[in-house]
């Protein structure tokens, strides 16, 4: 039987009849599962889905960029968004061709360089990026605004 406080600073010192305070809560003997261990949460989505085997967008683009004229046709498109979308398209192609740690090899660059020049927060300078196009074997060139084509200097 328990005692019921009169009073609130009574609670804290009063005991049951088995010693045990009353606020500290009794473990349940046979507990009810609450939640799902996770097993069938996702449906029909499970292991032998149709959707399990839809590509990786990443794993899509490498294969796209290995060929070296879509690799350029996308440095080309990104370099006219943004600096930061261009130096993150210049790391998709360098992951596309081997990797960054290739690439540094490569290119005589700092490895951990490379990895932060070519993040979103990047700032490389533009021998480091002659260097890299060097490696592919590209050029950079100006072009006049309009002008679908590169056209050889003479």
């Amino acid at each position: 039987m328990l005692i019921t406080p009169k009073r609130l600073s009574d609670l804290f010192r009063a005991r049951s009849e088995h010693g045990c305070h009353p606020v500290v809560r009794r473990r349940q003997e046979h507990p009810k599962p609450r939640y799902s261990n996770g097993s069938n949460l996702l449906g029909p989505l499970s292991e032998g889905s149709p959707m399990k085997n839809t590509p990786n967008y990443y794993d899509d683009l490498h294969k796209h960029l290995k060929d070296p004229k879509n690799a350029l046709d996308y440095l080309n498109a990104c370099l006219e968004d943004d600096e930061r979308v261009f130096l993150l398209a210049l790391r998709h192609v360098a992951e596309a061709h081997g990797g960054l740690r290739k690439l540094a090899q490569k290119s005589r660059l700092n490895r951990e360089h490379l990895f932060r020049m070519l993040s979103k927060r990047g700032n490389p300078r533009l021998e480091t990026i002659r260097q890299l196009a060097d490696v592919f074997g590209w050029r950079m060139a100006f072009v006049p605004k309009g002008s679908s084509k590169l056209r050889r200097a003479a």
